[in-house]
Formats: C-alpha cells, sequence, structure tokens
C-alpha cells in the first residue's frame, strides 16, 4: 500500500537525517578537540615566551649589576693602595664590558685586548707559571673579525695545556699576514697531545 511505502521513504530519510546529524556530531567534537589543543599550545607557547624574555631581562641585569660593582670594589681597593686588586678587578671589568657590548665585528686591536685582560686574570692566578707574548703588524690592528674568536683558543691551551703541568709554561699568540689571507696562530708550551688520540680525533 501507498502508506507503506510512503513510511518506508519516511523512515530512510529519517536514518538518513540521523547519520548526516551524528556525523556533523562526531566532525565537531574532533574540530573542538583540534582547537583546544591548538589554545593549549599557543598558551604553552606564550608561557615559554614570557619565561624567556624574563630569563633575557635577568641575563641584561646581572651581568650590568656585577660590572658595576666591580668597578665599585676596584675603587675601593684604589683608595686602601691595594695596587693588584685594582688591575685584577679591573681587568674582570674590562672583560664583563667587551662581552657585554653586542657587536658583529670588531677591530682585531681590541679582540687581542680582550685576550690580553683574559690572560692577566690568569696571571694572578698561576702567578710565575704563566708567561705570554701577543704580537701583531700594527697595520693589522684595525681589520674586522666577529667577536670572541681567539680567547676560546687560549682558554683551551690554558685548561688543556698549562693546568695540567706542574711548572706551567707560555702561550704565544702571533698574527701576521699571507697574502690575502691573516694568520692567527696560538701556541702553547702544555702537556701537549697523546699522539694516537690525535689521529682518533681526526
Amino acid at each position: 500500500p501507498e502508506e507503506i511505502r510512503y513510511l518506508e521513504q519516511s523512515m530512510n530519510q529519517m536514518r538518513e537525517s540521523l547519520k548526516e546529524r551524528l556525523h556533523m556530531i562526531e566532525e565537531n567534537q574532533k574540530l573542538e578537540k583540534t582547537v583546544h589543543k591548538q589554545e593549549l599550545e599557543q598558551l604553552r607557547t606564550t608561557r615559554e615566551l614570557e619565561k624567556a624574555r624574563y630569563m633575557a631581562l635577568q641575563a641584561q641585569i646581572n651581568p650590568h649589576f656585577l660590572f658595576n660593582t666591580l668597578n665599585i670594589i676596584s675603587r675601593t681597593a684604589l683608595f686602601e693602595n691595594a695596587d693588584s686588586t685594582v688591575d685584577l678587578l679591573d681587568s674582570l671589568a674590562s672583560i664583563f664590558r667587551y662581552t657585554l657590548e653586542e657587536h658583529e665585528d670588531v677591530s682585531l686591536g681590541e679582540e687581542l685586548q680582550f685576550v690580553r685582560e683574559y690572560l692577566t686574570i690568569q696571571q694572578f692566578r698561576f702567578k710565575n707559571r704563566l708567561h705570554y707574548t701577543i704580537t701583531c703588524p700594527p697595520d693589522l690592528m684595525e681589520m674586522r673579525l666577529p667577536p670572541l674568536v681567539i680567547q676560546p683558543f687560549v682558554e683551551n691551551s690554558m685548561i688543556h695545556g698549562l693546568e695540567p703541568k706542574v711548572e706551567g709554561g707560555s702561550i704565544t699568540i702571533g698574527v701576521q699576514a699571507q697574502k690575502k689571507h691573516v694568520l692567527i696562530t696560538i701556541t702553547d708550551t702544555g702537556v701537549g697531545i697523546d699522539e694516537q688520540k690525535l689521529i682518533q680525533q681526526k
């Protein structure tokens, strides 16, 4: 009968409609979960960014505070006629000033002066166990280079070369022009390295 056919069609339509509705509900739930996850990720990123900004601010404040404090101590030592302490603090203050300044490049003269301040502090520590020489032609002093490229090698010589040696030794830093290039050499009279270990590292 037509009534039965009509009822069947209506039931089928209702079933399809329900299936579509259920599908839409599932899609909405998935979308909500995705949005919620993205919101959580964004919140986490925002918090990490705020933390990074805070740490960056801390990093700016602490070195400046330390640098200013070193200057105060240096002036106090000067009034007390503690000349060695003044020299030591002035060298340390110069190192902080150099590392705090943001430059894409510096002159070779500035870089060598920074290394000289570092070695001056090390001489206070090692006394007669450490000797150093720095030689550079005057016409190369204005050459530009990235900052803090020489000192790490010198520090390496100190830590791995001279510190383990009871009698200490010397560090020699030399600069010379070679056609279109400039050669910077850092040599030390430290303990050296085992030849087999050197081969393995190569």
